[in-house]
């Protein structure tokens, strides 16, 4: 009975030091950052609407492709790209050359206390086109926190005006670790709009990766 004790004390301290490796490795990069340091990392990065939401935005202009040929290589990302079942085109404005359409960055932090949290971000991406130019705004929307415990996986849902920048103490995580949540998920954002301007520009490559990775 003492040696089962034990093989079962043994199991669950290598459990957790391997949980914690994990959650160190993912965060070895940002360990170091402080909540101030991660505060001038953002200036600038970012806005705050009179509605609330944060968003980043970018205008690309003198953009040298007809409208109608941008805004079909916009869907086309969107196909290829956001293929969650959670993703979801919600808006096509074909006259006006509007798109909006709303995803999930899975599992992109993971926080390791007494139990593993990963995260998972709604967002929202719309995209504007007239003659020569176009605008995309990425806004976050909420976090999911993803608790695995020994009764398995608790989905928690945390809305962005409760977590930071929206508030500089967020909930359920640290004043640090809500910092590092934003910066994180600003990061994410700031590669879609670079993959989302590339492929307007360039035409994507999506088609023929689906094609060939089968």
């Amino acid at each position: 009975m003492k040696k089962s004790i034990l093989v079962l004390a043994i199991s669950l301290v290598s459990l957790v030091s391997s949980f914690a490796q994990d959650a160190e490795k993912d965060t070895t990069k940002f360990g170091k950052l402080s909540f101030d340091d991660l505060k001038t990392l953002l200036k600038g990065r970012y806005q705050i609407e009179d509605n609330g939401n944060i968003s980043i935005v970018k205008v690309v202009e003198n953009i040298n492709v007809p409208v109608d040929l941008m805004y079909i290589r916009a869907k086309d990302y969107f196909v290829y790209k956001y293929v969650s079942g959670k993703a979801v085109m919600q808006f096509e404005d074909k006259e006006n050359k509007s798109l909006i359409f709303q995803g999930v960055y899975p599992n992109f932090h993971r926080i390791f206390d007494l139990f593993v949290n990963d995260y998972d971000c709604t967002h929202i991406v719309k995209i504007d086109f007239k003659e020569g130019k176009f605008r995309i705004i990425v806004t976050p929307k909420n976090y999911t926190q993803n608790l695995h415990s020994r009764g398995g996986v608790h989905e928690i849902r945390l809305p962005m005006e409760k977590m930071f920048p929206s508030q500089e103490r967020s909930v359920n995580v640290t004043k640090r670790q809500g910092a590092l949540l934003f910066y994180k998920v600003v990061l994410e954002m700031e590669k879609t709009a670079k993959e989302l301007e590339d492929a307007i520009k360039q035409g994507n490559t999506y088609k023929s990766e689906a094609r060939s990775n089968w």
